[in-house]
């Protein structure tokens, strides 16, 4: 009797210990901004530009994502049939050099991932999936691009010319250009944008795609014109789903679809239906789990008659069955344009404030786009800086893909003459460490600190007077390892 009470003891005293050293949580918030290479809208910012002056416009994109204290960055890799990466399926984008399918000197692709990922910036590859050419290009489209190798694909509509979805060879090639994407970078996540079905041009035609439904009827189909374009877009969904976790399972997948799923009167919630205009039925892409994360393009203000941002925000919130991450496009590129008055730095304060009162720790926005940032009008960009953005954040975590914690960081400490404490650490384990938190307690109790990787060491003053110092690791989806926590002797 008495072992066993003294082994009781043993433990409850273990346990409080355990207690008293509980870590303090950190922030967890996605935050990430577009950068958008169609139309030279942020990279490269003309067509003209050395490889040189490309590396170096990436560079201070990356320098922009870590002064607001972003932990992502989706790079537009495919606008229109092209690659803005070495490809050997579809041409070099012309947005690049000028000339579709020139042969690029340097991969930018691989460029922004080997300099964003020892910053601890993620990167996800964005594609327009179905839009084949744009009407601010028009140079001539070399032999290998879709247009050439596949005419019957194609179907022209107001400026563009468009993949077909309703053609199974068109679902075959676009999974396999993901693919080959998944494969061959260390993309930490895959991007759609809201572009499938194309929208409405201004006499309200319908998307030239007859002869492919008639195909599909006469073939014994069953389904509606609209529920047919539905199932063709699901089709694609579902199996770059499943595709992009074949690969590699750790890879997301999110989407950012038009903000309105359907219009809903009894919310009042007008204007256009995704679901009916561009096929996109979102609101099951989430509820399937298909997707990782959801970004809705709630491009409205929180007073916007029709369309109220947190109107908008709450109704996505409650379709989100599965809980997956649902991190919301906002429009910080209105900040300033006299069209759209309503539109402020606080405008966009209030609603990352709204996310983080009904997402908690689930929250994230994602900022269209990179540039509109990069101006400071009416001084957002210092504000996210010095403001909204205080701290560093880590990002949600996603059980769902993997909640396998990383191994617990080796520590060592040494103590200057000065007093100073000299501290040091390195990666256990199989995965590796994408992020760094140092925790260090003073008489004040614990407090933490986001590291990016390169991050492998730390001076800390004796002023400090810090009692014990401890360190964890953070993988690419957010998991924290156990602490390991060190007394300052």
């Amino acid at each position: 009797m008495k072992r066993i009470t003294l082994i009781l003891l043993i433990f409850l005293f273990s346990a409080a210990a355990a207690a008293q050293e509980k870590m303090p949580k950190v922030a967890r918030e996605f935050r990430a901004m577009w950068v958008a290479t169609v139309a030279n809208l942020d990279f490269p910012t003309k067509r003209d530009l050395s490889a040189e002056q490309q590396k170096a416009e990436l560079i201070k994109l990356l320098d922009l994502a870590v002064e607001l204290k972003m932990n992502a960055i989706v790079f537009q890799v495919r606008s229109m049939a092209d690659a803005v990466y070495l490809s050997e399926i579809e041409p070099s984008s012309p947005f690049l050099t000028g000339q579709a399918g020139k042969k690029l000197e340097f991969d930018p692709l691989k460029f922004l991932l080997d300099e964003a990922h020892p910053r601890g910036i993620l990167v996800h590859a964005w594609f327009n999936p179905y839009r084949a050419t744009h009407p601010s290009m028009t140079t001539e489209l070399p032999e290998n691009h879709v247009s050439k190798k596949h005419p019957e694909w194609l179907r022209s509509y107001s400026n563009y010319q468009m993949l077909d979805p309703g053609i199974k060879q068109v679902e075959d090639y676009l999974v396999s250009i993901i693919s080959d994407v998944v494969q061959r970078y260390e993309v930490d996540g895959i991007h759609f944008d809201d572009y499938f079905y194309p929208y409405l041009d201004a006499d309200q035609n319908d998307f030239p795609d007859s002869e492919t439904f008639e195909a599909y009827k006469n073939s014994g189909g069953k389904l509606s014109k609209s529920d047919w374009r539905r199932k063709n877009v699901d089709d694609l969904i579902q199996r770059v789903s499943v595709e992009i976790k074949r690969i590699k399972p750790q890879v997301m997948f999110g989407i950012s679809p038009f903000g309105i799923w359907k219009p809903n009167e009894s919310l009042g919630i007008i204007g256009t239906s995704g679901f009916e205009t561009l096929y996109a039925d979102s609101r099951k892409w989430l509820q399937e789990g298909w997707v990782d994360y959801l970004t809705p393009q709630l491009y409205w203000s929180t007073t916007k008659t029709g369309q109220q941002f947190p109107t908008l925000l709450k109704w996505w919130q409650s379709e989100n069955k599965k809980k997956r991450h649902l991190w919301v496009g906002i429009a910080p590129y209105k900040v300033g344009d006299e069209k759209h008055p309503d539109f402020s730095t606080k405008e966009i304060e209030t609603q990352i404030g709204m996310t983080r009162t009904l997402l908690a720790d689930n929250a994230g926005t994602i900022h269209f786009r990179a540039l509109s940032l990069a101006a400071n009008t009416d001084g957002l960009r210092d504000a996210l800086r010095d403001n909204i953005y205080r701290g560093n954040a880590l990002i949600p975590a996603s059980p769902w893909i993997d909640s396998t914690l990383p191994g617990q960081p080796e520590l060592q400490l040494t103590k200057q003459d000065n007093g100073d404490i000299l501290a040091g650490w390195k990666n256990t384990g199989a995965k590796a460490a994408f992020r760094w938190i140092l925790y260090w307690k003073d008489a004040q109790g614990w407090r933490p600190t986001i590291l990016s990787p390169n991050i492998i060491n730390a001076n800390l003053p004796a002023q400090m007077n810090i009692q014990k110092l401890a360190i964890a690791s953070v993988d690419r989806l957010g998991n924290i390892s156990e602490p390991t926590i060190k007394a300052v002797k």
